[in-house]
């Protein structure tokens, strides 16, 4: 059986440059927050770590799930394989019927 394990959430840290006047991506700062409620804070303490040249850009929050198999997976895509067993997972980390279940719906 699956399990949830948090939130894996993405920052993406931008630094502007001033020969080419524009903010580019230097880094992505990348972890597990074990709850939702805790990524804001999160968020406000990558925030409160940048220089003054430096700002947080996209934020991307995903499921992080650990398959019945033992490997871990990122839902970042409507459905999501496990590389290991084949398993198949939403979103929202919820696991799916195999693909040939699936009834065409148009």
């Amino acid at each position: 059986m699956s399990r949830v394990l948090g939130v894996w959430v993405e920052v993406e840290i931008k630094e502007y440059d001033e020969d080419l006047n524009f903010w580019d991506v230097i880094a992505w700062r990348e972890t597990m927050i074990p709850d939702e409620d805790s990524v804001d804070a999160y968020i406000s303490d990558v925030e409160a770590s940048l220089s003054e040249s430096q700002k947080r850009g996209k934020v991307y929050t995903n499921t992080l799930v650990r398959c019945s198999c033992g490997e871990e997976i990122i839902c970042r895509k409507f459905t999501n394989e496990c590389d290991e067993c084949g398993e198949l997972y939403n979103k929202y980390g919820q696991h799916l019927n195999p693909r040939e279940e699936w009834e065409d719906e148009y």
